[in-house]
């Protein structure tokens, strides 16, 4: 469920130019990628999506290959 959580968390990305935004300016934010991982989850969770760091890194993993 969580990896639904996140798929619908990029689906509510591309369709919320402000919050979208708010996402992408996090590379100039934080230097680190955890901290950048960490603030994404606190915009998801701001927006109403629940997942975990662990969550998000296996959806990406599982997206990517």
């Amino acid at each position: 469920m969580a990896k639904e959580a996140v798929a619908a968390f990029y689906a509510f990305l591309e369709k919320t130019p402000e919050v979208k935004q708010e996402a992408l300016s996090l590379q100039e934010r934080f230097e680190e990628q955890e901290d950048r991982i960490d603030e994404l989850i606190r915009i998801a969770e701001r927006n109403g999506f629940s997942f975990t760091v662990r969550e998000f890194v296996q959806f990406l993993y599982e997206r990517s290959v």
